[in-house]
């Protein structure tokens, strides 16, 4: 399994919202935090209101993407 580390500011889980399927990852907090939940349905309302974080996130989604295929066994 591989293991990221997230800060402040970062975000998981638009890949099971942008693809609309299950997610399939897991995370676990090394310590206190607060996170931010949106329902499918608010997370798209948000997207269409707001392009640019939309263009940020779908950029970030696709390296995320690219990354993982570079992982995946052949």
């Amino acid at each position: 399994h591989d293991r990221v580390r997230l800060g402040s500011g970062d975000f998981f889980g638009e890949m099971a919202l942008l693809s609309r399927r299950r997610r399939q990852a897991d995370v676990v907090a090394l310590g206190y935090c607060r996170v931010l939940v949106l329902s499918a349905a608010d997370f798209h309302r948000f997207l269409r209101a707001y392009p640019r974080a939309k263009a940020e996130i779908d950029r970030i989604a696709e390296e995320r993407t690219r990354a993982n295929e570079e992982k995946a066994p052949v």
